[in-house]
């Protein structure tokens, strides 16, 4: 049983992750308690109905939309935030903007910050991270700035330069001054 557990961290378009998977089979595998219909947050202030897997447990939880509503079956989308310890396609939340370049192999475009893309990653300009997912699935991620609270004459300007409705490269001298990391990783289904 410790070893469907340790698998099951894992999300990676296959198995109980296929782009067959269903709400029941989640249940089956995760138990029906921690399976919860709930409104799923879609963007621009709307929501959807969907599952949400360990909803009272940030650290696990998965936010699921449905292409077949009525069955429950075949996931459009689903999405791990913040907290989260799921392992999705060797992404996690929480890893930095170097660590994600590194796992890229090369600098990406993303978008900038403090607006509703803000932070999205637009294109990983051939990198190895363009190839997650295969033909199953696609892998989105979305990066955050921890503002410092006080922050320096230096990140008050680095700030200003990556804010806004614009696309930035991840190699931004601005970027690297600072603490930028994964707030969100989707996975779409084609």
């Amino acid at each position: 049983m410790l070893l469907a557990v340790v698998l099951a961290a894992t999300i990676d378009c296959t198995g109980l992750w296929s782009p067959q998977t269903s709400e029941s089979a989640l249940a089956a595998q995760f138990g029906k308690a921690n399976v919860k219909r709930e409104q799923v947050y879609v963007g621009e202030g709307a929501e959807e109905e969907g599952s949400v897997l360990f909803p009272d447990d940030p650290k696990r939880r998965v936010e699921i939309v449905w292409k077949n509503k009525k069955a429950r079956q075949s996931p459009e989308w689903l999405r791990v935030s913040d907290e989260s310890t799921w392992d999705v396609f060797g992404l996690r939340t929480g890893m930095t903007l170097a660590e994600i370049e590194k796992r890229n192999g090369k600098p990406f475009r993303l978008y900038g910050f403090e607006w509703d893309f803000g932070g999205i990653v637009t294109d990983w300009r051939d990198g190895a991270l363009a190839k997650l997912g295969g033909k199953a699935c696609r892998v989105g991620v979305e990066m955050t700035v921890d503002y410092p609270e006080n922050p320096t004459k230096a990140e008050e300007t680095a700030m200003g330069a990556v804010a806004g409705d614009q696309e930035i490269s991840s190699a931004l001298p601005h970027l690297k001054k600072l603490k930028v990391r994964v707030r969100e990783i989707t996975v779409s289904y084609p």
